[in-house]
């Protein structure tokens, strides 16, 4: 029996839609959990901006939290940490938003300071302009720390000249969210052997974008590099990442 041509083309042709609307069922499924999961962060993102507003009473607009800028649940990682430890002395790989929330932690806490290094002197001179805005640049001091050649533990690339950190004999928190990934490979890799000796017992290290492969990389050096004085600090999860050590 021959099959008339309308009858294959009804069947190829409905096949064909068969097989696309699967594929659009797919594709839209897929859609429609990956808006669920940015609704989800960007509300998680306001609660924290929120919590950074009512528990620090910040009078003055905080500057833009998305892009390169610290996320709204890594400051208020940060903020809670130090209005709960009440670190002595912190000091900051790359200075900005972070810093201006440090700062206000440590008005409220009455105590402390922070050396906030800063490869980039626009940038540098940006956070001394927010922090005199917001009133608490007597909490900060913001050092100009150009990148230079350094080789250390097999590691080579550039890093902070830390001459004017020479003053400090003890950190109680390292805050790590430079230099920036494009300096080096594994850029922000020597934060932790280069200030390890002066980090005090019961301080922490506290790392930005931890979900990426370099940070990863770092962290786990880290580890490595010091098994028996580094330990795991739990941290809430952020968007970006946040991990954290505590040496013992």
């Amino acid at each position: 029996m021959v099959v008339p041509t309308i009858v294959i083309l009804t069947l190829v042709f409905t096949m064909g839609f068969v097989l696309l609307y699967r594929k659009l069922s797919t594709v839209r499924e897929s859609l429609i959990y990956e808006v669920s999961l940015m609704l989800d962060n960007n509300h998680r993102q306001l609660e924290a901006l929120s919590a950074l507003y009512i528990e620090l009473g910040l009078a003055h607009a905080l500057p833009e939290t998305r892009g390169f800028a610290g996320s709204p649940d890594f400051l208020r990682n940060l903020m809670t940490y130090t209005l709960k430890n009440h670190p002595q002395t912190i000091v900051e790989c790359s200075s900005g938003i972070s810093t201006l929330i440090l700062a206000h932690c440590l008005k409220r806490n009455k105590t402390g300071h922070i050396y906030s290094l800063e490869h980039d002197p626009h940038y540098a001179n940006h956070t001394r302009s927010i922090l005199a805005e917001h009133g608490v640049s007597q909490y900060v001091t913001v050092i100009d720390a150009p990148l230079t050649h350094l080789s250390i533990n097999a590691w080579i690339g550039q890093w902070y000249a830390i001459d004017d950190l020479k003053i400090i004999e003890s950190i109680d928190l390292i805050v790590i969210d430079g230099p920036p990934h494009f300096t080096s490979e594994n850029a922000r890799y020597p934060a932790v052997p280069v200030l390890y000796d002066r980090l005090s017992i019961g301080g922490a290290v506290v790392l930005d974008d931890s979900n990426r492969p370099e940070e990863t990389w770092a962290f786990g050096q880290w580890l490595k590099d010091f098994p028996n004085s580094l330990t795991k600090l739990e941290m809430p999860k952020c968007e970006k990442g946040c991990a954290a050590l505590v040496k013992q």
